[in-house]
């Protein structure tokens, strides 16, 4: 699961406030360095694993080596996003979205 998804898992599982997870995830997305990126996922990534929810640390790691370079690092923004923002009915939000992972449901 990528970032994005796993984020958006852990807002629908209802143990965390929704504003506060949301204005966490923008503060981490709108990271202008990668070393100000990871000191807001610390505070993510546990949240996810105390929940069990699963995240691809290999995708992240690519998504983390393309933030490096500020062409790219539009690009891993609108990916984590459209996953993070994506509507799904709720019955869905724990399935598969896409070939992988990151895009929205199809129908």
């Amino acid at each position: 699961v990528g970032l994005g998804s796993a984020l958006r898992s852990l807002r629908v599982a209802d143990r965390f406030s929704p504003e506060a997870l949301d204005r966490r995830v923008a503060a981490a997305v709108n990271a202008t360095s990668v070393r100000a990126l990871l000191y807001r996922l610390r505070g993510l990534v546990p949240q996810l694993r105390a929940e069990g929810i699963g995240l691809d640390y290999d995708r992240l790691m690519r998504d983390l080596e393309r933030w490096t370079h500020p062409e790219q690092r539009q690009r891993v923004r609108r990916t984590w996003g459209l996953a993070y923002h994506v509507w799904k009915p709720a019955n869905q939000d724990t399935e598969g979205t896409g070939t992988d992972g990151e895009g929205p449901a199809r129908s």
